[in-house]
């Protein structure tokens, strides 16, 4: 049975996979080389790098797990060349995320006075979360404009067309040298005035220096999940940002036991056993489970559930009050998404805003 080195704060590993191997656990973002030497599997998240560095501690390491969608903090090509399976979780969170743009979306219209039906969102990425939060959007009555050159789909449009068309812009694109800095001073300034920008991807993907001043000049809003030199992040978006997070738009209850999950059934086939349960079994009863709504209002609904207010204002304390950014992120409270909730309604909209039906 192989040794299994997983990250400390990865949920359901002992339930999963204690039947396939004797379980250590790590603490932060770098295991110790002791721990490292013996691990035979090894399961992280996005904050643990597995590079040359790493990988020339772990002499029996034969497979590496990454609870994330994002693969950039994998060295995939030196995984492969060492003969060392690897594996994500893509999807695993993208409700997730889905549910905390909406909730800034939602929240900003009405703060600002702005009708849904009159609102055009620009989504640049059209992955798992893209295409899931597009079609979410055009259910609420948004105009969506996409933009991903990579696929090529012929709806689509260039980030340059997109830009002057928009009211809000959110990013779901993977980081990497592709991406970095794709938002610019010259991108942003393309930006109507008022325009609000998402970022729950990556921070790179935005030149930071570039966004200060454009939030100085008040020339648009912004909600920020992630950051360019993170968890290290300009203080001056504190007084500038409209709401802050810190790198936690995925971490609902789902999400985070999703990509335990999909390892799990990774890892079993790697090894030919079979996958025990499933993965719905996994999950508590949240504790809202069901909702009557004759008339339902999406904001509503959604902040009952989820509110990105709440996640802005419990930030901004914790750092006032000493807390760094990883505690902060670890420490993070159980929230769960839009979907474990039934709506008791006879409007069939609400499945397609993301909630439970019934």
């Amino acid at each position: 049975m192989p040794q299994i080195l997983a990250d400390g704060l990865m949920p359901l590993v002992d339930e999963l996979f204690s039947e396939l191997g004797p379980i250590a656990r790590f603490e932060g973002r770098i295991p110790s080389d002791e721990q490292l030497a013996e691990a035979e599997v090894l399961l992280v998240r996005s904050v643990t790098k597995v590079d040359a560095t790493l990988l020339d501690k772990t002499p029996k390491l034969r497979f590496v797990g990454s609870a994330t969608i994002g693969t950039e903090h994998l060295d995939t090509a030196l995984l492969e060349q060492k003969g060392i399976h690897w594996c994500a979780a893509p999807g695993c969170n993208a409700d997730a995320v889905a549910d905390y743009v909406l909730s800034a979306v939602l929240n900003w219209a009405f703060l600002r006075g702005k009708e849904l039906s009159g609102l055009s969102v620009g989504i640049v990425g059209v992955g798992n979360i893209g295409s899931r939060l597009s079609r979410r959007l055009n259910a609420l009555g948004v105009k969506v404009l996409c933009c991903d050159p990579p696929r090529g789909e012929p709806d689509f449009i260039s980030l340059e067309a997109l830009l002057p068309q928009v009211d809000v812009l959110t990013l779901h694109v993977p980081g990497g040298e592709g991406t970095r800095k794709m938002l610019r001073e010259a991108q942003l300034a393309a930006l109507k005035a008022g325009t609000l920008l998402i970022n729950s991807c990556r921070g790179s993907v935005v030149d930071n220096a570039a966004l200060v001043a454009w939030l100085e000049a008040g020339r648009g809003e912004a909600v920020l999940d992630v950051y360019e030199a993170e968890p290290d992040f300009d203080r001056r978006l504190l007084a500038l940002a409209l709401w802050l997070t810190p790198h936690i738009a995925g971490h609902s209850l789902e999400g985070k036991r999703r990509g335990s999950w999909m390892l799990y059934e990774q890892l079993c086939a790697q090894l030919e056993r079979p996958v025990a349960g499933n993965f719905k079994a996994q999950l508590p009863a949240p504790s809202v489970a069901r909702v009557t709504a004759a008339r339902p209002d999406p904001r509503k609904l959604g902040n009952l559930i989820y509110d990105i207010r709440d996640d802005d204002a419990w930030f901004r304390a914790g750092l006032a009050s000493g807390q760094t950014f990883d505690a902060l992120r670890r420490s993070y409270p159980m929230r769960r998404e839009w979907a474990s909730v039934e709506i008791e309604t006879q409007d069939e909209r609400c499945k397609a805003w993301g909630f439970g039906a019934n």
